[in-house]
């Protein structure tokens, strides 16, 4: 159904995936995750991975982003 759609859009189905790597506190990071959860600009969270830094009292964080949308065609023979 959604290719049809982009179709009648002139376009075609694609994804944009963003690798994103950053570090915190478990608090702040629980709350940029649930940000990010319930963000329309995102459309998937994958690959998640967590570490726990004893020593520093932080976590690590690395992780995809998806965002799925519309690719228009154009001229010039690609999309």
């Amino acid at each position: 159904v959604l290719p049809d759609i982009a179709a009648s859009l002139g376009g075609v189905m694609g994804k944009t995936v963003a690798e994103v790597r950053f570090e915190g506190t478990p608090d702040a990071v629980l709350a940029v995750l649930n940000e990010l959860d319930n963000s329309n600009a995102i459309d998937a969270i994958g690959d998640l991975r967590l570490n726990y830094s004893a020593a520093t009292k932080r976590v690590s964080v690395q992780m995809s982003l998806e965002k799925w949308g519309v690719v228009r065609k154009s001229g010039r023979g690609g999309a």
